[in-house]
């Protein structure tokens, strides 16, 4: 488009537009612009572009648009923007190259409409589609009349039904028959404008099974309120049922084991010991009446000093475990003190956190307990004179008994020892093996046997050899320190094994290498190559000297047998080499390493090579060089430029460009000196808070005027591979003279308007003589096609006897590809006529014309196996004849490429894209790559050669000329092998 552009365009209110320089500055923005993007035209004009960009696209996406832009293309697209206030939002834009008088770029006319509304629709609606998708519940939604009309997989899982076999079945599928009538009354619930939550019912799977469920209805209202559906979310309450029902029973038979137990129980509140309930065996035992158990609290039957113990020991307990809760002194309402052992645990009591405590009278035990302490003390005797270490350990973790062994062994006396836990005098020993072991005896009860290493607080470590046996007060600990034969043993198994391991290792280290290692013996005869060399330099055929040297860069053959020559007089020494060689696949690597000559040493008798794959390097160490030579060249050759690189101290390393000498400065004052050094204090205050921002990682463009030059300044962060910043590079444009030259530019958009309305006129006579072209060429093309495939006929006719099989074979050749040609020339007669076809709207029934495509079709490929899916009543009003020419062709299609498929499978109906319906032609063929798709419906496009599906590319072109014809779209989607969708709209409704 060229210059100039009227008022009517730059001040469209309908529309958001902007005149952009070459550069990317804007130069003109209308009000509604302004409107959307929360900036004021003062603050834009001059501004570049950039300063709406939300950071959503990546470089490539504006590559491509200002690449279509410099070559003089129309850019349409959708862009993701950021507005002043930080808030995003999209614009649907098209960008329009202008050029001047002689056919340059020098602007571009953005016209956008704000679509942020219908982008948040789609992302709220992919959202909603996903949620529904991706939960284990079944959704579903019916119409009025009960039709099922949409589920997801939680729905197909719960019922045992496929999407297929739901949806345009009744809803009373699902529902038993006895509860019909109580689908009714939900109905009319929400018919009524009232909600359904969490209505616990049962509905039929597939199987027949009944299956308890939880139901939540919601009304389905279309665009205008109107209630068009209901819909359902089903829950499977299978396992809550048959959980309640085993919790019930559990209760029953607790209720019936604590009424009828012989020992006996209270059930206490926590915190404050209100007894909330007792069994007949605590009334019996203890003489209280229940009323008079009621009344008290679990402290009112203890002593005093019980009293204190109880209240600092009873924190509240797992409740999944019942715990010895020890030996207690409980007084009964006689006054007769008896002792009992408690066992406790935590559980919900009518709703309340309490405490289920069991009481066992053991005084008769006690009595007897104290008649054994005499025949422990000599018990005990014998523990303390044994060679073993011995422990007692209580349930409480408390040490009740140890000997004089174990205490050396412990490295504490026995006092500090007895009535401490092993935590108290090993903390953090909670961790080690040898305690956790001890836990496990006192709660299982059951011996173990084991050896263990034990980690003292003074660095030491020791090994035991450690017996554990549960015991009525515990568990009984025997130990052994096994520490110094143990240390023997390792000695003696480390010295067996140390030959063994020496050759093992050094084989090891070398198989697993990423260096080559080489023996080669006197001839120079390569006798062992490692593992790696296969993996750098690929497969060698021969391991003789000429071989090596005949893949060795011919440029480095003379430093090659220098090197060689070398180390056939050199013992012992190594001597570097570096070359290149060619790998098997053809491709050069470069090896550096060294070479040393023990054919002397009886131990190895070979030249030793030891070579590293060095490619990346030297690469790296090329593009540096390059990327230096870059910097300097493109920093002194770009007229009205500085380019400055700055260190993250902000410290100069490299200073190039004209404009330095012109800013006042010159290299040697700039390089290896701070910032802060050179500008004054009030340029300081200025450009230091820009530095900081770039090293945080941003990237900061400014307009500046520096010693009476007006510049753009760009401040860009220079980041590793890691992404963090450690560079800044500063370029500085002088636009003194741009700016002088925009003045000019606006001159010349006054012209701008008459010539885009001479270039449209001359585009619309151009296409119109195009396609009278095409049109004249089909025809006058056919005539000489039938005359070639006339002649060939008659020639195989009247001489077929004197050809031979060969000669047939070529005439039959040319009588298929005239044949070919004709289709083709047909098919572009066809395009031609359509292009100039006059629409004819109608109301039009595209079932029953699918319908009369099929049946041609069926006939036409009987004897496959093709199963045609159409969805009946599908109304349009549009051009019938053009619209069973569309028709005829995407089905056409979806016949030609199934015919590969056992079973054909190709559907036709409506869907819903966009909020938009879209009828749809679908089937479970070749499919296609939707990457090499981008003119798909381009004439003379295919996606397969013409020997797997033959054709002539023109009949999705027609396709796409009839869509158009009808103001719509139409696009596909594909997978190789899984079958394409054809989907268009039509934009007129009947």
């Amino acid at each position: 488009m060229h210059l100039p552009l009227s008022d009517l365009i730059l001040k469209n209110p309908e529309q958001m537009i902007a005149l952009i320089s070459k550069d990317g500055t804007f130069l003109h923005v209308n009000e509604l612009f302004c409107s959307v993007t929360g900036y004021g035209s003062d603050e834009l004009l001059g501004q570049n572009r950039k300063i709406l960009a939300s950071g959503y696209h990546d470089q490539s996406f504006f590559d491509t648009l200002w690449r279509a832009s410099n070559a003089g293309h129309i850019w349409k697209g959708e862009i993701k923007n950021k507005r002043k206030d930080g808030s995003l939002f999209w614009m649907d834009t098209t960008i329009i190259p202008l050029f001047d008088s002689e056919g340059n770029l020098v602007q571009s006319l953005s016209i956008s409409i704000d679509i942020t509304e219908k982008k948040d629709r789609e992302e709220k609606q992919q959202l909603q589609e996903w949620i529904i998708n991706s939960t284990d519940d079944a959704v579903l939604s019916k119409d009025l009349n009960g039709k099922i009309i949409s589920c997801n997989h939680g729905a197909e899982k719960l019922f045992g039904y496929s999407k297929e076999e739901l949806i345009g079945k009744s809803i009373t599928l699902l529902i038993p028959p006895d509860l019909m009538e109580e689908e009714i009354t939900l109905v009319q619930n929400i018919l009524s404008g009232k909600r359904v939550d969490n209505y616990e019912t049962e509905r039929i799977t597939k199987s027949g099974t009944r299956i308890p469920i939880a139901i939540s209805l919601s009304p389905v209202k279309d665009m205008a309120g109107k209630l068009v559906g209901i819909s359902k979310i089903a829950q499977d309450i299978s396992l809550r049922k048959r959980e309640e029902k085993i919790l019930a029973e559990a209760s029953e038979k607790y209720r019936t084991y604590f009424a009828k137990s012989p020992i006996p129980m209270f059930v206490v509140e926590i915190p404050g010991y209100r007894y909330l309930d007792v069994n007949q065996a605590a009334i019996d035992n203890y003489g209280y009446t229940r009323e008079e158990f009621l009344r008290m609290s679990a402290p009112d039957i203890r002593t005093e000093k019980e009293k204190e113990r109880f209240l600092s020991t009873t924190p509240i307990i797992d409740p999944h475990k019942t715990f010895n809760r020890g030996i207690w002194e409980h007084i009964k309402k006689d006054g007769t003190r008896i002792r009992v052992g408690i066992n406790a645990s935590d559980i919900d009591f009518e709703g309340k956190t309490a405490r289920l405590i069991m009481s066992l009278d053991i005084t008769s035990q006690k009595e007897a307990e104290e008649k054994l302490q005499k025949s422990e003390a000599r018990y005990r005797q014998t523990l303390d004179s044994m060679m073993e270490g011995v422990q007692i350990i209580g349930f409480d973790g408390r040490l009740i008994y140890v000997n004089d062994k174990l205490a050396n062994q412990a490295k504490f006396t026995k006092e500090q020892m007895i009535g401490r836990t092993l935590p108290e005098l090993y903390p953090g020993v909670e961790q080690a093996p040898i305690y956790q072991s001890y836990q496990k005896c006192l709660k299982d009860r059951q011996p173990l046997h084991f050896e263990e290493k034990f980690d003292f607080p003074d660095q030491t470590v020791q090994t035991f050899e450690i017996s554990v046996q549960p015991v009525p007060e515990g568990i009984f600990v025997l130990s052994a320190d096994v520490t110094m034969k143990r240390e023997l043993d390792e000695k003696v198994r480390l010295l067996n094994e140390a030959i063994a391991k020496s050759e093992k290792r050094f084989r090891g280290v070398i198989e697993s290498s990423h260096e080559i290692f080489l023996l080669i013996d006197a001839d120079l005869n390569t006798i062992y190559r490692s593992p790696s060399s296969a993996r750098i330099i690929g497969y060698m055929e021969k391991d003789t000297p000429e071989y090596r040297l005949s893949r060795v860069h011919p440029e480095d053959v003379p430093a090659y047998n220098q090197s060689m020559e070398k180390i056939v007089h050199t013992q012992g020494i190594p001597v570097p080499i570096k070359f290149r060689m060619r790998h098997f696949e053809g491709y050069y690597v470069w090896l550096e390493g060294f070479l040393t000559n023990l054919l002397n040493d009886d131990a190895v008798q070979a030249i030793v090579a030891n070579l590293q794959d060095i490619t990346q390097r030297k690469i790296a160490e090329q593009l540096l060089q390059k990327s230096e030579r870059l910097y300097r060249t493109i920093a002194s050759n770009i007229p009205g430029s500085a380019i400055c690189l700055l260190d993250t101290e902000l410290t100069y390393t490299l200073v190039e460009g004209d404009m330095l000498e012109k800013f006042g400065y010159s290299k040697g004052e700039l390089l290896g000196k701070k910032v802060m050094d050179i500008v004054t204090p009030d340029r300081e205050k200025k450009i230091m808070g820009v530095f900081q921002k770039v090293l945080r990682g941003g990237q900061v463009r400014m307009e500046d005027s520096i010693a009476g030059y007006n510049t753009i300044s760009s401040y860009i962060p220079l980041k590793d591979e890691t992404g963090e910043v450690h560079g800044v590079m500063v370029i500085i444009i002088d636009v003194t003279e741009l700016k002088q030259a925009q003045k000019e530019l606006e001159k010349l958009n006054i012209s701008l308007e008459h010539i885009i309305e001479e270039r449209t006129a001359q585009l619309i006579t151009a296409n119109r003589e195009l396609e009278a072209f095409s049109y004249s060429v089909s025809h006058d093309l056919r005539a000489p096609l039938r005359g070639i495939d006339g002649w060939s006929l008659a020639l195989l006719e009247d001489y077929g006897t004197q050809l031979d099989e060969k000669a047939k074979q070529y005439i039959n050749r040319v009588r298929t590809e005239t044949q070919r040609m004709g289709e083709l020339i047909d098919d572009l007669l066809k395009l031609s006529r359509i292009a100039r076809t006059e629409l004819k709207p109608a109301k039009v029934d595209l079932s029953e014309i699918t319908a009369i495509i099929v049946a041609r079709l069926q006939e036409e490929t009987s004897g496959r196996q093709i199963y045609f899916n159409i969805t009946p009543g599908l109304m349009v009003k549009g051009d019938a004849s053009l619209l069973e020419i569309a028709l005829t062709n995407l089905l056409s299609n979806a016949c030609k490429f199934t015919s590969r498929k056992e079973r054909g499978e190709i559907g036709f109906g409506l869907t819903e894209c966009e909020g938009k319906p879209a009828f749809f032609v679908k089937d479970n063929g070749a499919g296609f790559d939707m990457a090499t798709a981008k003119n798909l419906f381009g004439a003379f496009q295919r996606m397969h050669r013409q020997s797997e599906f033959p054709g002539t590319g023109i009949g999705l072109a027609i396709v796409k000329r009839i869509i158009s014809l009808h103001q719509g779209d139409i696009w596909a989607e594909a997978r190789p092998d899984e079958g394409a969708t054809f989907y268009f709209t039509i934009k007129e409704k009947p």
